[in-house]
């Protein structure tokens, strides 16, 4: 699966869409799956299972590994700018897409993703959702990470990690079907 360049055979007629009354397509929201690999570690293929069991590793000293985070994250409207050039065409600039994610398991090891990532910003993420969905292809999307330790003011509260992380793209991600 290759959907990183958008293609068309041609490009005179708009994609084929569908829409059902009785039986409609949904899927649910919620990222809930984070995937982080340093960069240029891209997927053969994002939809073979085996890959996935193969690179999802608790350690990331296996080059290509995958760190698997757990955690509640949500993704907003990307932003663009819109400049007017000449003749009055609007030209865009690529998309910044950001999403929250949060963390609420803070071991030691968690822990410690705020510390390297505050030296080592940059990496190659995908996120999966609840509606069972993978974002981000074969190649990933190239992100800048940030994390934070959350300490809330009331002792039932429970300490967090939150992080945004963000990447910028001429299009939306690839999705497929999430194969963890």
């Amino acid at each position: 699966m290759n959907c990183n360049d958008y293609k068309c055979a041609s490009c005179d007629a708009l994609p084929d869409i569908s829409f059902s009354i009785c039986a409609p397509s949904v899927s649910n929201g919620q990222i809930t799956d984070l995937f982080i690999s340093k960069q240029g570690h891209p997927f053969i293929d994002v939809e073979d299972a085996d890959e996935w069991a193969s690179r999802v590793v608790l350690s990331g000293n296996i080059p290509g590994a995958l760190l698997n985070l757990k955690g509640i994250g949500s993704k907003a409207v990307p932003t663009q700018n819109t400049s007017t050039g000449a003749f009055g065409v609007s030209q865009y600039s690529n998309k910044t897409h950001q999403f929250a994610f949060k963390i609420h398991e803070v071991n030691e090891s968690n822990y410690s993703l705020i510390r390297y990532f505050e030296k080592f910003p940059k990496a190659t993420c995908w996120y999966g959702t609840g509606g069972g969905k993978c974002f981000g292809g074969n190649s990933g999307m190239d992100c800048e990470v940030v994390f934070n330790s959350i300490i809330p003011e009331n002792i039932l509260e429970v300490e967090t990690v939150e992080g945004t992380i963000t990447f910028t793209s001429a299009l939306h991600p690839c999705r497929s079907n999430s194969m963890i």
